[in-house]
């Protein structure tokens, strides 16, 4: 069970409701509670998140076992580094695909002014090089 999982159970024994009555609150069947109580769903969307933590008259960050404030800060503060990452990835790897493209247009220029019969043995040699 994760932290997430363990922290709903409680709050909802906590209030003394059961499994039907937050299904019923959050418009989902018993077998999908379970399945969040019990850390069958490791990704828990956001889109639910908030509806939970309604429902159990709790917050998101209490739910996702922060303890204060500090700690969430600390937590978003690591996933927007994260997310920083991986946009300077995609930024680099959007340059090197748009250095790929002006290349393949100036070998695409370079071969309409080339006779059909010298193109296919340099399509030829391409295709030995993947």
């Amino acid at each position: 069970m994760t932290d997430i999982g363990k922290n709903i159970k409680k709050r909802r024994k906590e209030l003394s409701m059961s499994v039907d009555d937050l299904a019923k609150k959050l418009n989902k069947n018993r077998a999908t509670i379970y399945r969040y109580e019990n850390g069958d769903i490791e990704n828990l969307p956001t889109s639910i998140l908030i509806p939970l933590a309604d429902a159990l008259k709790t917050t998101p960050a209490q739910l996702l076992g922060w303890e204060n404030e500090e700690e969430m800060h600390d937590s978003i503060k690591n996933l927007y580094n994260e997310f920083d990452e991986i946009n300077e990835y995609l930024k680099k790897t959007a340059v090197d695909n748009a250095e790929l493209c002006a290349t393949l247009i100036e070998l695409l220029n370079i071969a309409s002014q080339l006779p059909v019969e010298k193109i296919k043995p340099i399509i030829e040699l391409l295709k030995t090089m993947q």
